[in-house]
């Protein structure tokens, strides 16, 4: 009788595995795990400027594009928060000249303006916060 209770908890746990492998993958993207909404080349939500590249390139491989359109902060603030990520975030020291190319693009895309509740990402259909509250 252990045998068989045992044979049954055995198959019960292979089903359930099977049953987690499959729910995991039908819930990825068509193009696997870079083909979501946070790729870079597909979303499409940055500013084409001088400069996008390089944000495309050191930004967005720990941010995604809402993060970098939703800040709108003057230049010398950009420059701190460079500074800070490199003092303390762990991020590489960035060339002059690839820091000033992204600082430029960032002022001429993102500059300081009023927000209002729409700008808010509390208020975006793109950020659902915890849905019991």
């Amino acid at each position: 009788m252990q045998r068989v209770a045992r044979c049954h908890r055995l198959a019960l746990r292979g089903w359930v595995a099977l049953a987690l492998l499959v729910g995991a993958m039908t819930s990825l993207p068509a193009g696997g795990l870079g083909a979501g909404p946070q790729d870079p080349q597909t979303s499409g939500r940055l500013t084409e400027a001088p400069g996008v590249e390089l944000v495309r390139e050191r930004c967005l491989l720990c941010h995604s594009e809402d993060v970098v359109i939703s800040q709108n902060l003057a230049r010398a603030r950009w420059d701190e928060l460079l500074d800070w990520m490199e003092q303390t975030q762990g991020m590489a020291e960035l060339p002059a000249d690839i820091r000033a190319g992204i600082l430029d693009y960032l002022e001429a895309t993102q500059p300081p303006r009023e927000l209002s509740i729409e700008d808010s990402p509390w208020a975006s259909p793109r950020y659902r916060p915890n849905p019991v509250w």
